[in-house]
């Protein structure tokens, strides 16, 4: 007979045992047989396991295309997830924009130095306001806005309060004032509150 491409083995040498006759343990025959099928165990054995090594590296690989792992996927992605770090005035918690709840929509922005103990507030008022400063940025249209800057500063880069130094209009009310002035305003969580209670609000994504 024949097995998978192996020798032919007689057919009587098969049917000895059925006979009755057994085979010496070291008989030429019976080693030869053992041997044929430990070749072929070793055969399939190695094919499976390669072609199971094949699947495997196939499905890493797709899992890894498709979740992004892989090479410049990988570094890709993690390039675009980075937030990077603020640094000098940038990293202060007083740097941003706020929100003026008695001058609504007009632009109070406040810059710091690198070093953190001095910047500026920007502002953006309306024109013709009058001497009280009672007005609101709301209209944009037929309207003329004018920019101004207070200077500020702070004893540390991270203390809780700032030093406005007010010329022409005070800073929280915008009223004309005399001469130059000082006010102190205090950090208070999410904004800077004014000796009055006047409180500004840090927009959401300067935070």
């Amino acid at each position: 007979l024949t097995f998978l491409g192996a020798p032919a083995v007689p057919v009587g040498a098969m049917s000895l045992k059925a006979r009755g006759l057994r085979l010496p343990l070291r008989s030429p025959l019976r080693l030869g047989v053992l041997g044929l099928g430990l070749c072929l165990f070793q055969a399939m054995g190695e094919t499976f396991l390669s072609g199971l090594s094949g699947s495997r590296r196939v499905l890493l690989s797709s899992l890894s295309v498709g979740l992004g792992l892989g090479g410049q996927g990988a570094s890709g992605a993690s390039a675009q997830e980075g937030v990077p770090a603020k640094v000098g005035g940038r990293a202060s918690k007083w740097f941003g924009s706020y929100e003026d709840p008695k001058h609504p929509s007009c632009d109070r922005s406040l810059v710091i130095a690198f070093d953190g103990t001095k910047g500026k507030i920007d502002g953006y008022d309306k024109s013709g306001a009058g001497e009280e400063g009672k007005f609101d940025c709301r209209k944009r249209r037929d309207v003329q806005y004018y920019d101004w800057t207070l200077k500020v500063k702070l004893a540390s880069k991270d203390a809780d309060e700032l030093v406005v130094e007010e010329v022409g209009r005070d800073v929280v009310d915008r009223k004309r004032i005399n001469g130059a002035q000082e006010t102190i305003g205090k950090w208070d969580k999410d904004g800077i509150l004014w000796p009055d209670g006047t409180k500004w609000i840090q927009k959401k994504w300067e935070r």
